[in-house]
């Protein structure tokens, strides 16, 4: 009898916690998806898109806050009337104003990155970010008071119709404080080694090396991990043996490499993995509650754990979910 109770004790603080880590914190919309994560002024700050479907014109951005990373609140609710907002980023910009960059839309398919900046309890539209606007700056990275992005062509052959000429991708550096200006720069190596390059995560390691990972739209079986040194105008590419949707990079304390992105393994399941930094080959992957229409990681790394943000369909709607993992 004592064995059976203590067993079903047991068993309750098993439940409880799986409970605990594992919960969706978002299921207004029809559609809610694409998220970032960051920790901020003692908060974490989740943020993804709500609309009603994955490709419609009507997406607005919401933001919800926890203190712990498992009870949230609604924060912010914005967007543009008549045009759709897709994959906010966080970053802090020279002044450490926490800023949300979006990429907006119309039906015509014209696009335009705009920020909006943390100021008077919520989060205000503050200005488009001055790049030729052909080019998604799809995610930032901070290193020594600098932002840095690799922005892919929306419009070359395998995004739009109009097959543009232009560069694949560009790596993009500020040049003022708000961070709504950037000097664009070739990244070599890519015209004559890709297929179609879209979108990027980007970290810096202790010893001021760039690696990014770059997902390949029309590579079934992989995608690229690159390296660069400061100016960043030469660079290393090659293949990574996973195809990653929506890629989120993240450096460990122990200078291994995190990886979360959707399709590593099954194209419809989310995923995290520890990377080795100076082979770049997989130690560990582990996928995660997940299903259908799911991915677009954030993730906030933290001693020896890491909170991940992500959106999946396994149980119906696409919801946000949060997961607390080990490395």
């Amino acid at each position: 009898m004592k064995q059976s109770i203590l067993t079903l004790i047991i068993c309750i603080i098993v439940l409880a916690s799986c409970k605990k880590d594992v919960s969706y914190k978002w299921n207004e919309a029809p559609h809610n998806a694409f998220t970032d994560l960051i920790y901020f002024d003692n908060l974490y700050y989740c943020t993804f898109r709500e609309a009603s479907g994955h490709d419609s014109y009507d997406g607005k951005i919401r933001v919800i806050t926890s203190e712990d990373g498992v009870e949230w609140k609604d924060f912010a609710s914005f967007g543009i009337r008549n045009k759709d907002s897709r994959d906010p980023h966080f970053f802090l910009d020279d002044n450490n104003i926490l800023t949300i960059s979006t990429n907006v839309r119309s039906r015509n398919n014209d696009k335009q990155n705009v920020l909006y900046k943390l100021t008077d309890g919520g989060f205000r539209e503050y200005s488009p970010v001055y790049v030729d606007n052909d080019y998604w700056l799809w995610s930032f990275t901070k290193f020594h008071n600098k932002l840095y992005s690799i922005g892919y062509n929306t419009k070359q052959f395998c995004c739009s119709n109009e097959n543009s000429k232009k560069d694949k991708v560009l790596f993009y550096q500020n040049i003022n404080a708000d961070c709504t200006n950037f000097n664009p720069n070739k990244i070599d190596d890519v015209s004559s080694g890709f297929n179609c390059t879209t979108e990027a995560s980007i970290i810096f390691t202790k010893d001021s090396t760039l690696i990014s990972i770059l997902r390949d739209e029309n590579d079934d079986w992989g995608s690229h991990i690159g390296t660069s040194k400061y100016p960043f105008t030469t660079w290393k590419w090659q293949k990574f043996p996973y195809y990653v949707r929506g890629p989120k990079l993240s450096l460990l304390p122990d200078g291994k490499i995190f990886l979360c992105a959707a399709s590593m393994i099954e194209y419809h399941k989310t995923y995290y993995a520890t990377i080795d930094p100076n082979n770049f080959k997989v130690l560990k992957i582990n996928e995660l509650p997940s299903g259908g229409d799911t991915g677009y990681p954030g993730v906030v790394v933290e001693d020896t754990t890491a909170l991940i943000s992500y959106y999946s369909s396994h149980e119906g709607t696409t919801k946000i979910y949060t997961q607390r993992v080990k490395f």
